[in-house]
């Protein structure tokens, strides 16, 4: 996976995120429809540029657009 795939990625859970809210990694899976290598990628560019954050909540952890 090359870095402008990453980035396309990336661009896609940010606007699913924003669109839908709190989500977890399962959902962002299922709402995407990319594999789970595709989504730790993005989430770690999504990261790095601080654009996305995580939240515990009833035991599960959540991911949060900036």
């Amino acid at each position: 996976m090359c870095e402008e795939d990453i980035k396309n990625s990336a661009d896609v859970i940010c606007l699913t995120l924003s669109t839908n809210g709190l989500m977890t990694f399962g959902k962002l899976e299922e709402f995407t429809g990319y594999n789970e290598k595709q989504v730790f990628k993005a989430l770690r560019w999504l990261m790095n540029n601080e654009k996305i954050g995580f939240i515990e909540k009833n035991g599960l952890i959540y991911v949060e657009a900036r």
